[in-house]
């Protein structure tokens, strides 16, 4: 059976749900809080582990109270730690904040996250069996991301990157990146004209950065371009949007999980959305994700 390694942040989420989301100077009344456990990476990595193969995920949490709970909280996922990190520290943190329509802003504070070691995790690249699929995100540092990209593809290992929070990225790690997944305002970041993702872009920078590329549109569904000039589009299904918090991320790991397991990818994409549609459906971050039943259900019932 092949393996995925997922590397990146693990925060805790600190959530309050609002009405509106304030206008600058503004102070307004919250309906709920709560916390969550999250972290692009700590999800997509939660995520992938629902599926049927062997996932690890690496990251690096501190000393604090956040840290044990956290490492708490992977062990009851059973979720393959063997190469998590520790410093002393604090780990990290989000403060979230969403609205009557299922809308989010999003404010993290990346603490241990930022002190991850490449050199440990270039280790455990080499240690982990039948490595087979790679996936980071920026929520660590990029250079970190771009020594183990380099490892990896001289393995042969598929790399995929979740380009978020959204921000330029240099051309180094493009060039050690199979497959990039970002949603509409991360792809105008990317994009040399700032462009939307409309058909014409996306094909321009598929080819431009001779990538695979993956963009995540929301209710509007998602487009792919291959390397082949392969492109394609997948609708949306039409739920009620509760909170769009981990929709990404499920989607990311999903996809990842997906080609791990061989799937083609065209068929990959098409799940991991009706998979990740299931997740707006819910409050939280992890607490969204779906379950391995209802994961199995939605490959089991095809496309």
């Amino acid at each position: 059976m092949e393996s995925l390694l997922v590397i990146g942040s693990s925060n805790t989420d600190m959530v309050t749900y609002l009405a509106n989301f304030p206008t600058p100077g503004e102070t307004v009344e919250g309906i709920q809080f709560a916390t969550f456990f999250g972290g692009k990476g700590a999800n997509q990595a939660i995520t992938a582990n629902r599926f049927s193969i062997d996932s690890y995920f690496i990251s690096c949490l501190g000393n604090d109270y956040f840290g044990e709970n956290m490492l708490d909280h992977f062990k009851k996922e059973q979720l393959n730690i063997d190469f998590i990190q520790r410093v002393n520290g604090e780990s990290g943190v989000a403060t979230i904040l969403v609205d009557e329509k299922g809308q989010n802003q999003i404010i993290v504070v990346p603490g241990s996250n930022y002190l991850i070691d490449s050199e440990k995790i270039i280790s455990a690249i080499n240690k982990i069996p039948k490595l087979f699929t790679i996936v980071a995100q920026l929520e660590i540092p990029e250079k970190v991301i771009i020594e183990s990209f380099k490892e990896a593809q001289k393995l042969g290992i598929i790399t995929i990157l979740n380009p978020a929070p959204g921000q330029k990225i240099s051309e180094e790690l493009l060039s050690h990146t199979d497959w990039l997944i970002p949603n509409e305002t991360e792809f105008s970041l990317i994009h040399p004209e700032n462009k939307y993702p409309d058909d014409t872009a996306i094909k321009f920078l598929a080819h431009q950065l001779n990538t695979n590329l993956v963009v995540t549109l929301g209710g509007n569904g998602i487009k792919i371009c291959l390397k082949d000039g392969t492109f394609y589009k997948i609708q949306a299904q039409k739920v009620k949007v509760v909170d769009t918090t981990a929709a990404g991320d499920v989607f990311v790991g999903s996809f990842a999980a997906l080609l791990t397991e061989k799937y083609d990818p065209l068929i990959a994409a098409e799940l991991a959305s009706r998979i990740a549609t299931q997740s707006v459906t819910r409050h939280g971050a992890q607490n969204s994700i779906p379950s391995k039943e209802e994961i199995l259900e939605i490959i089991s019932s095809g496309i």
